[in-house]
């Protein structure tokens, strides 16, 4: 199981409606509607890599950083969006950066679990 969050930049209407549109189109496989990666995005991945890597880019299947990641599949920021798909049970820390980071950028942080919209404010 996992605990999923849409973090993205500021676009013309944003709003949790829009964002579960947009959510909808690309399952069903249409392209993004978010567009291309804004620097604020690609900075922020760059951020959250930094501190919590890629699991892809760990190659030793006993490294610690792969015990205590956060996540549960990696994420890319081509469709102007980041999916991330963490493991349930993420801890507190994690958090805390990840909404640190997303004020720190500016961007929208999404949590689907719930339809809730944060708006560069930290999650509770």
């Amino acid at each position: 199981m996992s605990c999923d969050f849409v973090i993205m930049s500021e676009f013309d209407g944003i709003s949790i409606d829009l964002i579960n549109q947009y959510m909808d189109r690309i399952e069903k496989g249409e392209p993004s509607p978010f567009g291309e990666p804004q620097e604020d995005l690609l900075g922020f991945a760059k951020d959250i890599w930094e501190k919590y890597p890629a699991l892809d880019s760990i190659e030793d299947d006993n490294d610690p950083r792969l015990k205590n990641s956060p996540w549960s599949c990696d994420f890319s920021t081509v469709d102007g969006y980041v999916y991330m798909c963490c493991r349930w049970g993420t801890s507190e820390d994690f958090i805390e950066d990840l909404n640190s980071l997303v004020n720190k950028h500016k961007l929208f942080l999404y949590d689907p679990q719930d339809s809730i919209l944060y708006d560069n404010s930290p999650a509770e």
